[in-house]
């Protein structure tokens, strides 16, 4: 399998796809709320009971809804579970390397064996 050939289709389709994403509400314990592009989230995290949404300009935490609802909100086609606390955004993957994945940012998140196989399969659909 070519990786490097397959990077380079995801970011053609980065590219074509920029600016694409649906917005979603980030209720905030701090300042109310915030509204970002699902195309800007990087991942989204549980730690504790509090979920942190980390995107290309912050991190934000929010501690009332779950993962999975927040997940129902996001393209199906462009996030996976890396792990059962842990959702992926598939445009910031650099690379995955044995139980990581590496985003274009060089954060190391783990990907756990229950779901590997389903966020490779899924990112396989995506770059191609």
């Amino acid at each position: 399998y070519n990786f490097a050939g397959a990077m380079k289709k995801v970011l053609l389709k980065m590219q074509k796809q920029e600016g694409k994403g649906r917005d979603i509400v980030i209720p905030s314990k701090q300042n109310g709320a915030s509204i970002i592009s699902s195309s800007v989230l990087r991942y989204i995290e549980v730690v504790g009971h509090e979920l942190y949404f980390t995107t290309e300009t912050g991190v934000f935490c929010y501690h009332r809804k779950s993962l999975k609802e927040f997940v129902s909100e996001l393209p199906a086609d462009s996030f996976a579970y890396s792990s059962n606390h842990c959702v992926v955004n598939f445009k910031y993957v650099s690379c995955l390397k044995g139980n990581q994945i590496i985003l274009t940012d060089g954060t190391e998140l783990d990907i756990t064996r229950s779901k590997k196989k389903e966020f490779i399969e899924r990112f396989m659909a995506y770059i191609r």
